[in-house]
């Protein structure tokens, strides 16, 4: 998923200048494979003046800014200027331990854009309010040798539905991180929602782990629902399955 931030410089009362962002990547995720030790991000200023571009990587705390954000990651360039309709690569190069080899590991990328001082208006006394646009999106870590395949990973998931709470719990048991597009329970697998995931931004089962997503159910269920779903791919796109809401995961 992707997140955009602003930060403002203010000098009041106001004149609005460089409201848009101008800054677009063209990941709206990144995976770095541990074999190839190094990933790249692609950013292109569509705007009609250059721009200062900063970024770092977090590991999740979107309160931490570049001077304190801690990752085993480096980034070059680390802060650049893109000039209007141009591109710029970044390079991002494994340089640390990663804490836990045994599964996938989640980081943030980001990247703030600082559009250049309108001088013309500062010099003509006008008051403005700057704005500088933050972009940020999830960075997996994916070590080598783990079992399955990120793409198959769906297919093991196992899923639980209490439909006096409208509770539906869904386990990962694999070491891939799983997020969900869309997921809905049916009473057949051609048949209409009776149930849908809402507007959350909470839709990622991590690696060995479980999440209760809110289901409640428009009406009295069946004993035996289907879930339909899509999880998003490496690409950004979408991958769809269905399996039986009790699919139970074998210890």
């Amino acid at each position: 998923m992707l997140f955009r931030y602003f930060a403002a410089i203010v000098v009041l009362p106001i004149t609005i200048g460089a409201s848009n962002a101008a800054i677009v990547l063209n990941n709206t995720r990144i995976v770095l494979d541990e074999s190839r030790g190094e990933a790249t991000a692609q950013a292109r200023n569509g705007g009609d003046q250059p721009v200062l571009l900063q970024s770092w990587i977090d590991t999740g705390d979107a309160a931490v800014g570049p001077q304190n954000a801690v990752s085993p990651f480096i980034l070059t360039p680390p802060v650049t200027r893109v000039d209007a309709q141009k591109g710029q690569s970044i390079r991002i190069i494994k340089a640390g331990d990663i804490a836990n080899p045994q599964q996938e590991s989640l980081f943030w990328f980001n990247v703030l854009e600082i559009p250049p001082k309108p001088t013309e208006q500062l010099a003509t006394g006008d008051n403005l309010l700057q704005l500088s646009f933050r972009t940020r999106i999830k960075l997996f870590y994916r070590p080598t040798g783990l079992p399955g395949t990120a793409d198959q990973a769906h297919e093991q998931l196992c899923f639980s539905y209490e439909a006096a709470t409208g509770r539906l719990t869904v386990r990962n048991p694999t070491p891939y991180h799983i997020t969900f597009r869309k997921l809905a329970l049916r009473e057949s697998t051609s048949g209409p929602a009776i149930a849908e995931l809402g507007k959350t931004t909470e839709r990622m089962v991590e690696p060995t782990s479980e999440r209760v997503f809110p289901l409640p159910s428009r009406r009295a269920p069946a004993a035996k629902l289907v879930v339909t779903y899509s999880v998003i791919n490496d690409y950004g796109g979408d991958t769809a399955g269905e399996r039986s809401s009790e699919a139970a995961c074998q210890p």
